[in-house]
């Protein structure tokens, strides 16, 4: 069988863009934010293998308030099982095969989040405030889950059709250490 080759994009459904008060973002406390990235999941019975590595994730994340008022959620809406039956047509791997290495999101996040962060920078690039934007919010403690779904946006854990990224822009917070 003669299978294509070549790159294969993850396809956008929709982009929300909603403007939020400090009373729409639902925080944890950091003790919780670093549980949920110790929690295990498939192939990793650890957690998150990014935990402790990198700056933007626990425990090092700063929370939210410590660097950001936020002021927009923006979240993208991805086809993750349009991608799935794509890829599937490309390969001689079985429905469940599939779907259970393309959920994992090694091969579409990296794409998703990209465009993610170019809206947002967008974002922060034509609005004249002091903006900055996190592409990961849940390591700086927001429950993307609660905060989404009071919007009406359909996220769930474990998703097999729609893929939701989430995003926050706000203003910069400048910090003043006591002496």
């Amino acid at each position: 069988m003669n299978r294509q080759r070549g790159p294969l994009d993850i396809r956008l459904v929709s982009i929300y863009r909603i403007g939020i008060t400090k009373k729409d973002v639902i925080l944890v406390s950091n003790i919780v934010r670093d549980a949920w990235c110790r929690l295990s999941y498939s192939g990793h019975p650890n957690g998150c293998p990014q935990w402790g590595k990198r700056d933007i994730c626990p425990p090092r994340a700063p929370m939210l308030y410590d660097f950001m008022d936020p002021t927009m959620l923006v979240v993208m809406e991805f086809d993750l099982e349009d991608f799935v039956n794509r890829y599937r047509e490309r390969t001689e791997y079985t429905k469940r095969q599939t779907f259970k290495w393309l959920s994992s999101g090694i091969w579409w996040q990296g794409r998703a989040r990209k465009l993610l962060r170019e809206v947002c920078q967008k974002i922060v690039n034509d609005n004249p405030d002091n903006m900055v934007y996190t592409i990961m919010p849940e390591a700086n403690g927001v429950n993307c889950f609660a905060m989404c779904r009071k919007f009406g946006i359909p996220i769930v854990p474990r998703p097999t059709k729609r893929v939701f990224e989430v995003a926050l822009v706000g203003r910069k917070v400048n910090k003043v250490s006591g002496a």
